[in-house]
């Protein structure tokens, strides 16, 4: 994603970007001695994957506010070279933050507010898979027992299992993660095709200004879907993006849920105990709220009626 295309609202500030890399660098030599001794998370490390504007976030922050779970909030992803000097700090700070206990289920194109809003964690992954999905993956080239080593050391902070929604990077590498924590867990939500699409659409203008950039997930088809008439080619990358995960969960030696959208507005209770079940976690709060659902028709109905056809053409 370019973000130099973006729209003002969601422009990088230039200052910040460069001294926040400059911070992690920095630190990243004592990281590597404070990780020194840790193996590999003892506890569950869970993954939210599935196709953008899908409910990924609404998900994920259902599952922080209602299990103890540790994860990348707004400002640990400001440390994300140094993720353990930066979960440290946070809670460090947070004693002395006037949190706001409210459930916050709200989001702007998957952004969150607030210090302790979860955080897509995008630099950290990109750094451990920089590749694209179509590309040639070379594991053998990086280093994966620091990244073992570090996420093992966040666990430790607060003993909890982790957490994390990074559709772009983890979604195309769920093999190779499940590879390196023996008890990593992917939950694949997923939601009427339709209004996947009707949103995305929406999403490339308030982003960009305009519905030609790419937004989201990037599958190995993209080449070949990339030039496409703009509903059409939206609707290929959700199909085959949704597809790859599919095959990919079919291996029995990864652990993972399929979860739909839709059921988890109608019955989050329902929903949560599942989740609950499949990894043994406990409800920390009992006030799940009612959720509304945002599947309503928001194009005009020829553009809408077009979506249907695409959907009906990919999702047979």
């Amino acid at each position: 994603m370019n973000v130099e295309n973006r729209t003002k609202q969601y422009q990088k500030n230039e200052l910040e970007e460069r001294v926040l890399l400059e911070m992690n660098q920095t630190l990243y030599p004592k990281e590597l001695e404070l990780i020194s001794n840790f193996n590999n998370p003892e506890k569950p490390v869970i993954f939210i994957v599935g196709a953008q504007r899908s409910g990924t976030t609404l998900l994920m922050q259902l599952m922080i506010h209602f299990f103890e779970l540790s994860y990348p909030n707004n400002f640990i992803a400001r440390y994300w070279n140094v993720p353990y000097i930066g979960a440290v700090l946070y809670k460090s700070l947070s004693k002395n933050l006037n949190q706001n206990n409210k459930t916050d289920l709200t989001s702007d194109l998957g952004y969150t507010s607030g210090l302790n809003g979860p955080h897509e964690f995008g630099y950290f992954w990109k750094k451990w898979f920089p590749w694209q999905s179509w590309e040639e993956k070379k594991y053998d080239n990086i280093d994966y027992n620091i990244l073992q080593k570090q996420l093992a050391a966040w666990q430790s902070i607060d003993n909890n299992a982790l957490i994390f929604k990074n559709i772009i990077q983890v979604s195309f590498n769920i093999e190779k993660i499940a590879e390196l924590f023996h008890n990593a867990f992917f939950i694949h939500i997923k939601r009427k095709p339709e209004f996947v699409v009707q949103s995305t659409y929406q999403s490339k203008k308030k982003l960009f200004g305009n519905r030609e950039n790419w937004f989201g997930l990037k599958p190995p088809e993209y080449n070949d879907i990339k030039n496409l008439t703009v509903l059409e080619q939206i609707t290929a990358q959700v199909y085959y993006s949704r597809k790859f995960i599919d095959k990919t969960l079919e291996n029995k030696k990864i652990n993972s849920i399929n979860l739909d959208y839709e059921n988890l507005v109608a019955e989050p209770n329902k929903i949560l105990e599942k989740i609950s079940n499949s990894l043994n976690l406990n409800l920390k709060k009992k006030d799940i709220p009612s959720l509304n659902h945002t599947n309503q028709i928001k194009l005009s109905q020829t553009e809408f009626d077009k979506i249907k056809q695409y959907c009906n053409k990919y999702f047979k």
